[in-house]
């Protein structure tokens, strides 16, 4: 299978079904669910961010029981690169000087600027599959907004 992986069908609402392709009307529908973080997730970091994340993804109404390992994942990820930032910019360990046999000094990544680089690509790639990403956050739409209610209002209708 080439190509992007498929999107929920609740991020193409949120979208406003760009494409114009029919929805699947048989994708199971799962309530949404504002999760705690699960004890696994140990850095407080880390359960820092599944709070704020959480809140958001609920509010949107596209979090649900099942997307539990992948705002897992996202959290884990993100906690490891703070962590490892944190340690990179107490110790100034962004590179490392390696001297060569022939007498030359070469300048290159240390390895927690590299394990701070996975973490960040890791924590980005669930971030996207959660429709975190700034490109997939600028395509959302909420079904409602103020805006819609004072139009209705404004022109004598009822809200609901």
């Amino acid at each position: 299978m080439t190509g992007p992986p498929p999107k929920p069908t609740q991020l193409k609402v949120l979208e406003g079904n760009p494409g114009k392709r029919p929805l699947n009307e048989n994708e199971p529908q799962l309530e949404p669910a504002l999760l705690r973080p699960p004890k696994e997730l140990t850095d407080a970091r880390a359960k820092k961010e599944w709070k704020r994340v959480a809140k958001i993804l609920y509010a949107a109404g596209i979090l649900t029981e099942a997307d539990q390992a992948m705002l897992f994942g996202y959290c884990y990820w993100w906690g490891e690169f703070l962590r490892l930032d944190e340690i990179i910019r107490a110790n100034n360990l962004d590179v490392i000087l390696v001297e060569r046999p022939d007498g030359t000094t070469t300048v290159k990544n240390s390895p927690y600027a590299l394990e701070r680089r996975k973490s960040f690509e890791n924590a980005i790639n669930c971030a996207k599959h959660l429709g975190l990403s700034p490109a997939e956050r600028s395509r959302l739409k909420t079904a409602w907004s103020e805006e819609d209610e004072w139009e209705t209002f404004r022109k004598g209708k009822s809200a609901k």
